[in-house]
């Protein structure tokens, strides 16, 4: 179950709720947790685990709503709190690549202790070989570690597991654009996610980054494709969207555009983000290699005001 693809999961909700409550399977109200969760209503959430936790008492059960206890401390950024129910989680039942998963990408990107990270992901992997995410996920650390032939085997693993994610053929994008530097390879990879259409913010964030590729490289968006996304996403929330908006910043300021966007509200806006989700170090990178000095200065104290103001 995920709550990626909360359109998806809005319908399915709105027709358990059409059952009586007494008719509601175990999996029909963690569905309805996983809702309130994707649309932040944590207490709303924590709330419903309360009430199922004196009703569900077998260790599978309480496995489930151990984890997703765990998934609103994590998402409220209470970290020492999503540990004790990951592994609270696991207790319970180790027959769950769930769990394993989340603590392997919580080691990876909150304490950036990648060893840590690595066993969790790859027991993840051992508890479920089909989790594709967990390949997605170990495929980061190796990335972290430059062992890229190695992340493009797991990625590719992914994708034979699941052809139809849209998050395994971004993450495999991210690395031949960044890595690889084949730009071409990871515009096709990208649109190979755009195209597959099934979580809205993978497929958000594969055109956002087509945008950073065109930004890097031509200094100006394709105006067909930047139409075609705000058509599907200007109404959507989707943290995607915060790239797209920086970007257009971005752009204004390297173009020497009168730039009338409010970088602090953009800032405030988007806090919840960390500074990697904008791949900060490839745009500084950028940024310094203008060959405007004045447009540099401007793109470099820009970003790094950004970097700053999110760590």
């Amino acid at each position: 179950m995920s709550i990626e693809n909360k359109e998806i999961l809005k319908q399915e909700v709105k027709s358990i709720k059409l059952k009586a409550i007494a008719e509601r399977s175990f999996h029909d109200n963690l569905k309805i947790i996983f809702h309130f969760i994707a649309n932040k209503s944590y207490k709303e959430a924590e709330k419903n685990i309360d009430s199922l936790t004196l009703k569900y008492q077998s260790d599978f059960e309480l496995s489930r709503l151990y984890y997703l206890r765990a998934v609103i401390a994590e998402k409220q950024l209470h970290e020492n709190e999503a540990i004790k129910y990951y592994e609270a989680s696991i207790s319970k039942s180790n027959k769950y690549s769930d769990p394993y998963r989340q603590l392997g990408v919580f080691y990876r990107r909150i304490k950036q202790d990648y060893t840590r990270a690595m066993e969790f992901l790859k027991k993840a992997i051992e508890v479920n070989p089909n989790d594709y995410k967990a390949y997605v996920r170990l495929a980061s650390v190796f990335r972290v570690n430059k062992n890229i032939e190695e992340a493009i085997i797991l990625y590719e693993k992914a994708i034979e597991i699941n052809p139809d994610s849209s998050l395994a053929y971004n993450s495999l994008g991210i690395l031949y654009d960044l890595e690889k530097k084949d730009i071409l390879k990871a515009i096709y990879l990208f649109k190979k996610a755009i195209n597959i259409d099934s979580d809205l913010s993978s497929v958000a964030y594969a055109y956002s980054n087509i945008f950073r590729i065109e930004l890097l490289y031509n200094k100006h968006l394709d105006k067909a494709f930047e139409k075609e996304f705000l058509q599907k996403f200007k109404n959507k929330d989707v943290d995607a969207f915060a790239n797209y908006e920086l970007y257009k910043i971005l752009f204004k300021i390297a173009t020497n555009q009168e730039e009338k966007e409010d970088i602090h509200n953009w800032k405030i806006k988007y806090k919840h983000l960390s500074s990697s989700y904008f791949l900060m170090k490839s745009l500084i990178k950028w940024a310094e290699e203008q060959e405007d000095e004045d447009i540099s200065k401007k793109l470099v104290d820009t970003l790094k005001y950004i970097d700053e103001f999110k760590n």
